[in-house]
């Protein structure tokens, strides 16, 4: 119902039909022409995620959303260690997780529209969890492969955003970090960020970015679109998301703020989120729901950390999430 969707669908139905899989097609050099072909340039991983949901569940709208959902538990569970490295205890870390999966922003986007913002947050997400740990654990060459893989592949799906996150990077690695890390951190950022130029420094949209000035006014339009009064009655079904997002807007800065103030490592979340907005606010074409979606999971741990600190003067709330840590212990072998 979003035009690009149905165009996912069409165009994953397609390259199945011509005789190819998910695993194939790139050792066949018309699959992977037909691939380029339908995605109009770089940007292929979507269209083989359609193909990938379609070989496992058949030719249907809803194959990529079961696919999506699976994505959105494991960005969880990657949230939730984001939240442990961040210091914060397992049991505010559970909890955020399943804040995170039936917040409503990713029940409506996740769990009824075919589009690629499901993956691209995902993404993010894990980008952000070995980011983390490269600089906490700089000698460590697994952990910068996976880094390195993880925004390589943003490439393919929508390629600014490493700029961005190494922007957000570079900033919380000069102000929030100290001795050799800081050095490190901010060298191979800009070593990355030189490498990303080089292969997309024409593109018209990176130009923009270099020169565009910030506006405060499409700031706060990226921030608060749609408006729940203001939906037309074909998109009917961000209402309750958009209504509820409204609603836990202050909230949600308040939450910002306390999050800043008691984790360092969470500052790199929030830069990252403040320059999203930033950018998505100087282009009218890219402030609504559907692009700031990408960035659900830190509205998600703002709104969350609101709650907590609210909660957490209740007993009731203790004995809750005391119940919960209980629950999910392993049971030791006798």
């Amino acid at each position: 119902m979003l035009l690009d969707d149905v165009t996912y669908v069409k165009g994953g139905m397609e390259l199945l039909g011509r005789g190819n899989n998910p695993f194939t097609i790139f050792f066949d050099p018309i699959g992977r022409m037909k691939l380029f072909q339908l995605a109009g340039g770089h940007h292929i991983l979507y269209y083989w995620w359609n193909m990938l949901g379609q070989y496992f569940f058949g030719s249907h709208y809803y194959s990529s959303v079961f696919l999506n959902i699976l994505t959105t538990v494991i960005g969880g569970v990657f949230l939730y260690k984001i939240a442990i490295e961040c210091g914060f205890s397992q049991k505010y870390s559970k909890i955020l997780f399943l804040f995170f999966l039936l917040h409503w922003e990713v029940l409506t986007w996740a769990s009824l529209i075919n589009l690629k913002d499901t993956l691209v947050m995902v993404l993010t997400i894990v980008a952000f969890y070995y980011i983390l740990n490269v600089s906490k654990n700089p000698r460590n060459i697994r952990v910068w492969i996976l880094a390195l893989l993880a925004i390589i592949l943003f490439f393919w799906i929508r390629f600014y955003i490493p700029i961005v996150i190494l922007s957000a990077l570079c900033l919380w690695a000069a102000f929030f970090r100290k001795g050799i890390y800081r050095i490190l951190m901010i060298v191979a950022s800009i070593a990355l960020f030189g490498f990303i130029y080089h292969y997309i420094g024409s593109s018209s949209l990176l130009i923009h970015f270099n020169k565009f000035i910030f506006h405060l006014y499409g700031v706060f339009r990226a921030a608060l679109t749609p408006q729940p009064w203001q939906i037309e009655s074909g998109y009917s079904f961000l209402v309750p998301a958009s209504t509820l997002h409204w609603l836990f807007f202050i909230p949600m800065i308040i939450g910002g703020w306390c999050l800043w103030r008691n984790s360092k490592e969470a500052r790199l979340f929030l830069t990252y989120f403040a320059l999203i907005l930033l950018l998505y606010g100087s282009y009218t074409a890219l402030q609504g729901p559907r692009h700031r979606f990408q960035v659900t999971f830190v509205i998600a741990w703002m709104q969350f950390h609101f709650i907590w600190i609210i909660a957490e003067k209740s007993v009731l709330f203790q004995k809750i999430t005391d119940s919960l840590s209980r629950s999910t212990q392993r049971v030791k072998p006798a």
